[in-house]
């Protein structure tokens, strides 16, 4: 019996054992059960978090983008509402000069007088069915141009000698209206009439990678009192489209001219009408005018700030 009871009681401890390593077991499978649950629930908050840093981060960057595109919006009309002011402003200042110019005539040469009333008519009624836009081919700027000389051939029939240097693949080129025709008779008013001997006006234009690069030159007087001449309407307004329409890619620059005169440089990005982006002003393209990297001097408006006369 002893032994029975030895047995059975060694038996017992092993149940006992049994029992206790079961119960650890499914401690640790609970355990390990939570653990589980709680890591997939925290990968699953952490997912949501994502997801939802995600989505708020797509609505603020499409807010931010129409914020950005409204201003870019009100931007291009500000610009667009500027040079059309400048427009207004120059196109007065050239008719004005040019009634000027008949009334002197009026009572001295009435037949020249007559003829520069029927040149002017024909240069206004080009004028506003043309340009009404704020770049045209350097053909079409040219063209517009010859009328004006016309006009100031009948003041100076002996006097203005006009010298073009004209590349023939720069007339495609897009150039801001009424650019050329300040430039010139800022060397008329300034350069050729001055002397009794008139002078000469060189009008030059030239493609120059991808730049389009124009000259107005004359070989009027020098000195102090040219330079000393106020600055006007003409070349400071040219200044300013230049600037809204191109912003740094451009250069402008007001100098002595080697041909004993004075001069105006231009430089611009050669654009035509058939390229992408052409036929619209610098100004209503996004970012406003390109990107001056590849030109040293680019946006500068240098020479002889006293001497914008016109």
């Amino acid at each position: 019996m002893s032994i029975d009871a030895r047995g059975l009681a060694g038996r017992a401890e092993d149940i006992e054992h049994d029992g206790i390593f079961l119960r650890i077991r499914g401690v640790r499978q609970i355990a390990g059960q939570v653990q589980d649950f709680v890591g997939a629930y925290l990968a699953n908050l952490l997912l949501c978090m994502e997801v939802l840093a995600v989505s708020q981060a797509l609505v603020l960057h499409r807010e931010s983008r129409e914020r950005a595109r409204r201003a870019a919006s009100l931007e291009t009309e500000l610009a667009r509402a500027q040079l059309q002011l400048l427009r207004l402003q120059l196109e007065p200042h050239f008719l004005f000069n040019t009634l000027h110019a008949i009334g002197t005539l009026v009572h001295a040469e009435p037949d020249a007088a007559e003829r520069m009333i029927v040149l002017l008519s024909d240069l206004l009624r080009r004028a506003l069915q043309e340009m009404s836009g704020q770049e045209v081919a350097l053909r079409e700027e040219v063209e517009f141009l010859d009328r004006y000389l016309e006009i100031e051939h009948v003041r100076f029939p002996d006097r203005l000698r006009v010298v073009r240097e004209i590349q023939p693949e720069s007339l495609g080129a897009l150039v801001p209206t009424l650019l050329l025709h300040p430039l010139v008779e800022n060397a008329i008013r300034h350069g050729v009439a001055r002397r009794a001997q008139g002078g000469r006006l060189g009008i030059q234009a030239r493609r120059v990678e991808g730049w389009l690069e124009l000259r107005v030159w004359d070989d009027g007087p020098e000195g102090a009192a040219r330079d000393a001449r106020p600055s006007g309407i003409g070349l400071a307004n040219t200044r300013a489209r230049l600037e809204h329409l191109y912003g740094p890619a451009h250069r402008f620059e007001l100098r002595r001219a080697r041909e004993g005169g004075m001069e105006v440089s231009v430089r611009l990005p050669f654009r035509t009408a058939n390229q992408p982006g052409g036929g619209r002003s610098a100004a209503n393209q996004p970012g406003g005018g390109r990107s001056a990297a590849n030109q040293p001097a680019g946006g500068r408006s240098a020479g002889l700030p006293a001497a914008a006369g016109m």
